[in-house]
């Protein structure tokens, strides 16, 4: 009996393994980073007022 294409187990290769774990890391640390400076971007937006 053959699998369905949905019951096929998809293998990731070495490169697209890395290509994801830094593209979660980079989505991350943008959160972070605007958490962080929320202040400043804050006043950015009020310095022209």
């Amino acid at each position: 009996m053959k699998p369905s294409p949905s019951e096929e187990v998809t293998t990731w290769t070495a490169s697209q393994v890395v290509l994801a774990t830094l593209f979660v890391v980079c989505v991350f640390l943008t959160f972070w980073l605007l958490y962080s400076l929320r202040i400043v971007l804050f006043l950015f937006f009020l310095s022209p007022l």
